[in-house]
């Protein structure tokens, strides 16, 4: 995930990425200077290379994304920068929504819930949670999903009453197991 940095008029733009993000990071053509990474080298010397190139004093950033390391190589490369969390500021401006915003969830709830039809009207008693969840999956994908936006997660029976349920690998063959279905999509 990289780290942008904002510029003025002492200090152009920057970013710092991991090297194996490279490629799909110079598809957003960032005007600003990038420095990257390998973890076989360390990322403190791209973090050196940015507060070369920048003239950091403070810098905002979402507390519930920054990564530790990030915070650490941050402040060992620049010691006095004030590191501020907006994360409640940036929550807020998530919570606009545009009209092309609104449509485009609305667009992703009904992919999901023709999905979802299609999964129950295929269930039958000795299919596993896997098997299930592999016919969600394709289904997601065949009504026009472009990606998922996590995992999707289908539990059964007791399974279904943890809060994050991992697939469990038996037969559940109870006409009367409940299942529970998460799931989203990206268009």
């Amino acid at each position: 995930m990289p780290l942008c940095a904002g510029g003025s008029s002492q200090s152009p733009p920057a970013a710092i990425v991991p090297n194996l993000e490279l490629g799909s990071w110079e598809l957003v053509d960032f005007d600003g200077a990038t420095f990257d990474w390998r973890d076989q080298d360390g990322y403190q010397a791209a973090f050196a290379a940015l507060a070369a190139h920048m003239l950091l004093t403070r810098l905002a950033v979402e507390g519930q994304v920054m990564r530790v390391f990030v915070y650490h190589a941050l402040k060992q490369a620049l010691p006095q920068l004030e590191i501020i969390d907006v994360e409640q500021e940036v929550s807020g401006l998530r919570m606009i929504k545009s009209e092309v915003d609104i449509a485009a969830m609305q667009a992703a709830i009904d992919l999901s819930e023709r999905a979802l039809h299609h999964v129950l009207a295929t269930v039958a008693i000795g299919q596993s949670e896997k098997q299930i969840e592999s016919v969600l999956i394709q289904a997601l994908f065949a009504e026009g999903a472009d990606d998922l936006a996590f995992v999707s997660i289908v539990a059964a029976g007791e399974n279904s009453a943890h809060p994050k349920p991992m697939l469990a690998p038996t037969i559940r063959s109870n006409p009367e197991t409940r299942c529970f279905f998460a799931l989203a999509v990206l268009l």
